[in-house]
C-alpha cells in the first residue's frame, strides 16, 4: 500500500532533479517527483498519481527556496509547457544536464565512461532559430495565438513575449494574433475538428537575420492570407517569405498536404563554419545556431579526420555535418531517409561547391542518398565507400541494433555518435562495447538552456 493518497497535500524536502526536469523528494526511501520543484526547495505537494514505487505531485505552496534558485524573466514560466528551467540558475542547469548524462550511463548500461562539464550556450536567451505557436481558443472565447499550457496539447495561452525565441518572433505573433482577430477567421477546434487556423511556424537567421513565415491552416483562405503577408512584410522588415501550409488532417502537428510561396522567399539562408545552408519550411536544421557550429566544430575534432579519411553520415538531415566533414576529408557520404530533406542537403552541396573545392587536396567526393539507414547498410550501401569514419546523428528513439551491428561490420577507425537523448545513447553505447567498441569520454552540450534536454558527442574506437 502506497504511503501516499492521490489528493494528499504533504510537506517534501526536494533533494535533486529526475531525468525529464521534476524535483526530486523521498518519504524514507519512498520516491515523489514534484512538478515545479527545484533542488532545495521546501514545499506543500498536492500528490496527483500514486503507484506502488512513487508517487507524482505538484507544489501546492513554495515554503523555501533552494540555493539555485532565480527569479525567472518570462511572465508565463508557471503555466508555460516548455523552458520550466527559467528559475534555476544557469551553472545548476549545466551541472544537473552532465549528472544526468552519468547517471543514464552507469544506471541504464552499467558504463564508466568519462563525462565532460556540460559546454554552455553561447546565448542562454533568444537563441531559438524556429519556433511554432499554436492558434487556439482563451477562457473568453476570443481567438488566442502563444504556447500550450503545461501538460495539455489542446489548450493554448496569448503569448505575450517568449524570451528564447528572437524579438522579430515575438512581434509576428502579436501582428498575426490581430490580423486573425480582425478578420475573425477562426481556430482549429481539436474537440469538434472544426475551425481554421493551426500553427505559424517562424524561421530566422542568425547570420542574416532573415525570417521565414509558415502559416498552417485547415482552410485556404488565400486572399486573406496573402493580405497578411503584406502586412506583416511591412511591420517586419526581416521578414523574407510568406508560405501557406494546408493541413486538414486530425492530427495536430506542422506539417502540410501541400504548401505554396504566397508572398517573397521560400528560403532563407543561414551561415555555419563558413559554409551556407539554405533552409525551407520544412528543412532540418539545430534550432540553436549559435550552440550548432560548436557542436559540429566537437563532431568533426572527435572524428580526428585527415585528408584521407572517408566518411559516412547516417540520419544526415539536410547535410549539415556532411558538409563541415567534407572540409576535412576526402569523401563524405550523407543518408536520410526524408526525401525533402536530401534534396535540401544536395542543394547544401552544390551552394557550398567553391568552398569545398578551394581545398589543396582538391573537392571531396560529396554525395547524399535517400535511404533508411537500416535497409541501405543490409544492402551493401557502404562497400563502395568503405568508410574509415562512421558519423550517426539519429532522432531521439536512438539507433537499431542491426544498425549497430553494421557500422561495426564496416570496422571503421572511428565511430561519432551524436544524441540528443542520453538514455539512448547510453543503450546504444552498451551495444558497441559488446561489439568491441568503446567510448573513451562524452561531451554534452547545452543546445537548449532553461530546458532538461541535453546533447552529447561522443566517439566511439575500437
Amino acid at each position: 500500500m502506497p504511503p501516499v493518497a492521490r489528493g494528499e497535500v504533504i510537506e517534501l524536502a526536494v533533494e535533486g532533479l529526475a531525468t525529464g526536469g521534476r524535483g526530486l523528494a523521498k518519504l524514507d526511501r519512498y520516491v515523489i517527483f514534484v512538478d515545479g520543484a527545484l533542488p532545495g526547495d521546501r514545499v506543500r505537494a498536492r500528490i496527483t498519481r500514486s503507484r506502488g514505487r512513487y508517487a507524482e505531485a505538484v507544489v501546492a505552496e513554495r515554503l523555501a527556496g533552494g540555493p539555485d534558485r532565480v527569479a525567472a524573466p518570462c511572465a508565463h514560466v508557471d503555466i508555460c509547457g516548455g523552458c520550466r528551467f527559467q528559475e534555476y540558475a544557469y551553472p545548476a542547469q549545466l551541472a544537473h544536464k552532465e549528472a544526468s548524462v552519468r547517471e543514464s550511463l552507469q544506471h541504464l548500461a552499467g558504463l564508466e565512461v568519462p563525462v565532460r562539464p556540460t559546454l554552455p550556450s553561447p546565448d542562454i536567451f533568444n537563441y531559438r532559430n524556429k519556433m511554432e505557436f499554436s492558434f487556439g481558443a482563451a477562457e473568453d472565447g476570443r481567438l488566442s495565438l502563444g504556447l500550450h499550457h503545461r501538460g495539455r496539447f489542446d489548450a493554448t495561452f496569448d503569448l505575450q513575449r517568449c524570451h528564447i525565441c528572437t524579438p522579430d518572433m515575438n512581434r509576428a505573433v502579436e501582428v498575426l494574433r490581430a490580423l486573425a482577430r480582425r478578420d475573425g477567421v477562426p481556430p482549429y477546434d481539436l474537440a469538434r475538428h472544426t475551425g481554421e487556423l493551426r500553427f505559424v511556424a517562424l524561421r530566422q537567421s542568425r547570420a542574416t537575420g532573415e525570417l521565414l513565415a509558415n502559416l498552417v491552416s485547415a482552410a485556404p483562405r488565400l486572399d486573406v492570407f496573402g493580405a497578411w503577408a503584406l502586412e506583416l512584410a511591412r511591420e517586419l522588415p526581416a521578414l523574407r517569405g510568406f508560405v501557406f501550409s494546408l493541413h486538414r488532417g486530425r492530427a495536430q502537428a506542422v506539417q502540410a498536404e501541400t504548401w505554396q510561396l504566397l508572398w517573397g522567399e521560400e528560403r532563407i539562408v543561414e551561415r555555419l563554419h563558413g559554409l551556407e545552408f539554405e533552409v525551407s519550411p520544412w528543412s532540418f536544421l539545430q534550432t540553436n545556431s549559435a550552440q550548432a557550429e560548436r557542436l559540429y566544430a566537437e563532431a568533426v575534432a572527435a572524428a580526428e579526420l585527415s585528408p584521407e579519411d572517408r566518411v559516412l553520415d547516417l540520419y544526415c538531415g539536410a547535410g549539415t555535418l556532411t558538409l563541415c566533414c567534407a572540409r576535412h576529408c576526402a569523401a563524405a557520404w550523407g543518408v536520410e531517409t526524408v526525401e525533402e530533406a536530401v534534396s535540401d542537403a544536395r542543394r547544401n552541396a552544390e551552394r557550398n561547391a567553391a568552398v569545398l573545392g578551394a581545398r589543396d587536396a582538391g573537392p571531396p567526393d560529396v554525395r547524399f542518398f535517400a535511404a533508411d539507414a537500416r535497409a541501405w547498410l543490409r544492402l551493401g550501401g557502404a562497400k563502395d565507400l568503405a568508410p574509415s569514419v562512421v558519423v550517426v546523428d539519429p532522432p531521439r528513439a536512438g539507433l537499431h541494433p542491426r544498425v549497430i551491428d553494421r557500422v561495426c561490420e564496416l570496422r571503421p577507425r572511428r565511430v561519432v555518435y551524436v544524441s540528443c537523448n542520453p538514455t539512448t545513447l547510453a543503450r546504444d553505447l552498451a551495444h558497441f562495447a559488446r561489439l568491441g567498441y568503446r567510448a573513451p569520454w562524452i561531451q554534452p552540450l547545452d543546445m537548449f538552456p532553461h530546458t532538461d534536454h541535453v546533447e552529447c558527442v561522443a566517439p566511439v574506437v575500437p
